[in-house]
């Protein structure tokens, strides 16, 4: 996605295939998805050639989708509170043992056919612009060891490549052409330049890499104490279970709510005799 999740302009908009990228975040999180019937099996159907046939997105458009009636002000913070909460990811959702709980009659022969690209080290094309593929990062997916420490990515896509965009610009196809020729090369040997781990999916390295990981991504709140009293995080500590009361919204919550405490305590003090006390750290102490 690399800036996609990033609110860049006041009018942004998310180009490409996002049909796709909402099918692969249903599949995976049962929550800012429609209620649809997913564990019941798919009518069979039947190709001679085997590609007229189910795909795993066939469900979420061949179903009655239903929504949730309830309806919030602030849908895009409820639904980054319940993130930062969740804990239901099905990392895995296309093994052998849901497909055939799914579609019993088999699924199409395209959802398969390359699969020797699925760990290429080739950049990913579309339209005019170039991405990196990060499979070392994400080996779960794959039922495979995730590193503590990932390999790098070879030969990084330059920056003036990786900011290129349609707007503005007079470019011709001859110019599109020598501007990806690199990276359109690569693609002859994709099948071959791959990301090779043999090892299966280890729980306790996974969870050395989201340390490493969550250390560099995410803050902590912690009691004040010396530098070197501070236990390390944990992934519990990441991804709460109970409650979101260590989100940031929450924290930007007590805050508000702290600020126009004290403002108002301020207001009473300049304009009079103090008559009623309040508790202006009880929400922090409860």
């Amino acid at each position: 996605m690399c800036n996609g999740c990033q609110l860049t302009s006041r009018k942004p908009a998310l180009l490409g295939c996002p049909l796709f990228l909402q099918l692969w975040s249903w599949e995976r999180f049962s929550i800012g998805r429609p209620d649809v019937c997913v564990r019941e099996p798919i009518d069979a159907m039947f190709d001679v050639d085997g590609i007229d046939m189910p795909t795993f997105g066939l469900c979420w458009i061949r179903r009655e989708r239903h929504f949730a009636s309830d309806q919030t002000r602030k849908a895009y913070t409820t639904l980054n509170e319940q993130f930062d909460a969740y804990t239901g990811v099905i990392w895995q959702p296309y093994t052998e043992a849901a497909i055939q709980a799914r579609y019993p009659g088999g699924m199409s022969v395209l959802c398969t056919r390359d699969r020797d690209y699925w760990m290429t080290k080739s950049k990913i094309i579309f339209d005019v612009f170039v991405e990196e593929m990060a499979q070392q990062r994400v080996m779960r997916h794959f039922g495979l060891l995730q590193l503590e420490l990932p390999p790098p990515i070879e030969n990084l896509v330059p920056a003036h490549i990786h900011r290129t965009t349609r707007k503005g610009m007079t470019r011709t196809t001859a110019d599109w052409l020598v501007r990806l020729e690199p990276y359109v090369i690569e693609w002859e040997t994709a099948n071959t330049h791959l990301w090779h781990e043999n090892h299966n999916f280890s729980l306790n390295e996974f969870n050395l890499y989201l340390r490493c990981y969550m250390t560099g991504t995410r803050l902590r709140i912690v009691e004040h104490s010396h530098p070197e009293e501070i236990p390390d995080p944990t992934p519990s500590d990441m991804y709460p279970s109970y409650d979101t009361s260590g989100s940031r919204q929450y924290a930007a919550t007590l805050t508000h709510e702290l600020y126009e405490d004290v403002t108002t305590f301020g207001r009473s003090l300049s304009s009079g005799p103090l008559l009623q006390h309040r508790p202006v750290l009880q929400p922090f102490l409860e």
